[in-house]
């Protein structure tokens, strides 16, 4: 499944207000994604903290650049 255009767009713009990388957003959408289609299980504490600590790394922090 395919995220709904409207749900990347979200994503894209909140990411950009907030003044992030749009690579954070491609890492949110590819999540999205994959808890969407089964891929990827919530439930699971070491495949999510890899994915938070994938976007963690990729969060700009006070103005970082």
């Amino acid at each position: 499944m395919i995220t709904d255009a409207k749900i990347q767009k979200a994503i894209r713009e909140a990411v950009a207000d907030f003044g992030q990388n749009e690579g954070l957003a491609d890492k949110l959408i590819a999540w999205f994604e994959a808890v969407a289609n089964g891929n990827e299980n919530l439930v699971n504490k070491d495949s999510v903290s890899r994915r938070l600590d994938l976007l963690y790394e990729n969060c700009l922090i006070d103005g970082e650049k």
